[in-house]
């Protein structure tokens, strides 16, 4: 998750849940699933929604957004 999204959901929490914050993190558009990364930009487009969960993960531990390559490696072995 990128800083500002973090930082938006901690001033949030007394307002809203983290789990709705982050599940609006996520959204569908014809050509695949997007991650929300900050304000005015998006990730993607990834197969399917746990794809786009697990970019989100993959750019958490690394701080860049996979290739399909490196998505799937990392799905598979958690590196």
């Amino acid at each position: 998750m990128s800083s500002e999204l973090l930082s938006n959901a901690v001033s949030n929490t007394t307002r809203e849940p983290l789990s709705q914050i982050l599940q609006r993190c996520f959204h569908k558009r014809k050509s695949g699933w997007f991650v929300q990364h900050s304000e005015k930009n998006s990730a993607g487009p990834f197969a399917d929604k746990a794809d786009a969960q697990m970019a989100m993960l993959y750019y958490s531990a690394r701080t860049l957004w996979p290739s399909e390559k490196q998505l799937r490696e990392f799905a598979r072995n958690g590196k």
